[in-house]
């Protein structure tokens, strides 16, 4: 492109030349690598997000346009990595764990290849406890019926919070007593 440029020369004694003149800067014909950015590193805790690429190329070789291809370098062990579209700068990923995730951008111009990477972590989401009380039960009187269900949890937040219970009734003729309705294990 075209530049302005302005040179000015002074001596001790406070004299100055200034002279102007019109710089004129034109493609060398030698290829440059592509210059890309893979966008900044993050920490989400979701596991689907967008990455929002940039590259730029100085045109050569002529009338070719750049070809963008994201790829893994690195994930959690067994993770599994969806991009969207793997061949647009900005692309949709679907990832099926928490971890660290390096992913590559690779960007050509048919001769040269420009790379970059972005850190992707992943912090897994604090997830509700499941619980599983068992199977439906019938009884043919009034007794105690003891309650004790399974109960799984993800362990976050971190540290883990303590998990609390809560027995009541949800529907049914008469009234239902627990001995303890704050507690895992209760008889009713």
């Amino acid at each position: 492109g075209s530049h302005n440029v302005v040179v000015q020369v002074s001596d001790s004694n406070g004299g100055i030349t200034t002279q102007s003149f019109t710089l004129e800067v034109v493609n060398s014909g030698i290829n440059q690598t592509p210059i890309v950015n893979a966008g900044v590193d993050q920490t989400i805790s979701i596991n689907s997000f967008t990455l929002n690429a940039t590259a730029t190329d100085d045109g050569l070789p002529a009338n070719t346009t750049l070809t963008p291809f994201w790829s893994v370098q690195s994930a959690p062990t067994n993770a599994l990595v969806t991009f969207t579209n793997a061949n647009s700068l900005n692309t949709g990923v679907l990832v099926s764990k928490a971890g660290t995730y390096t992913l590559k951008l690779s960007v050509g111009d048919t001769e040269l290849l420009g790379v970059d990477t972005v850190i992707i972590t992943v912090n897994a989401p604090n997830l509700a406890p499941l619980v599983d009380v068992g199977a439906d039960r019938t009884t043919l009187r009034l007794a105690d019926t003891s309650l004790t269900p399974i109960v799984a949890d993800d362990g976050l937040p971190n540290p883990p919070a303590q998990l609390s219970f809560n027995w009541s009734k949800v529907s049914g003729p008469g009234e239902v007593a627990f001995t303890h309705p704050n507690t895992k294990n209760t008889v009713a």
